[in-house]
């Protein structure tokens, strides 16, 4: 697929889909993390919980996800991001999906006190499923364009695997990270945040899933 035309595919790809929640009931399911195994149980959608519209991934490699980071205006991306994005422990689809997210605080699924990874990602198996770390990119390229909204001051964490290793510095070894992505006055950001299971995150911060419909 040409560069080029990715704009306009990922562009016509939001203008199709809607903001809505996905159908009740949702499933509870496994998501990483040392995370429970799925099972029938009902849950349902923490009050508050934001449905971001859907979108179109798995259409670009490596490559060419940086160079539109790069080519798309308003969007601001930290180095370690790129580290992070050109890492070998980070990996990418082969095949085209459409991709919903729901965002949610800690507040929300009975959690408070700087919570830890581990608790939140447990807590998060219960509504869906982990992201593909690459969803950060295109979120904070959709965002960046305008057509998805973000709050401004807010951090959308990806719940993801972790990837290994994104600093560029020997003492960083062992460090596991995540996608973030958030709005300020200075535009959009991509970024990322460590994530060890002990890691506490802001009451503020909003986490992000892939919802089962």
């Amino acid at each position: 697929l040409p560069v080029a035309l990715l704009p306009r595919l990922m562009e016509r790809s939001a203008r199709r889909q809607r903001s809505t929640p996905p159908r009740f009931p949702i499933q509870i399911g496994d998501i990483g993390l040392d995370f429970p195994e799925r099972t029938s149980t009902i849950l349902e959608i923490p009050k508050g919980a934001i449905f971001l519209p859907d979108f179109a991934i798995g259409v670009m490699d490596k490559k060419a996800i940086e160079e539109l980071l790069d080519s798309t205006g308003g969007l601001n991306v930290a180095g370690t991001s790129r580290v992070m994005i050109e890492s070998e422990s980070m990996p990418v689809l082969k095949r085209p999906r459409t991709l919903g997210l729901m965002a949610f605080d800690s507040h929300a699924i009975g959690l408070s006190d700087r919570p830890t990874t581990s608790q939140i990602w447990g807590e998060a198996a219960k509504l869906g499923d982990k992201v593909p770390a690459e969803a950060a990119a295109y979120l904070a390229i959709e965002a960046a364009k305008g057509n998805i909204q973000l709050e401004i001051g807010r951090r959308y964490v990806m719940v993801m695997d972790s990837v290994l290793d994104p600093y560029p510095l020997p003492k960083s070894s062992g460090i596991q990270s995540v996608f973030e992505v958030y709005r300020d006055r200075h535009g959009v950001w991509l970024t990322v945040h460590y994530a060890f299971s002990d890691t506490q995150w802001d009451l503020g911060d909003l986490f992000v899933v892939s919802p089962r419909k």
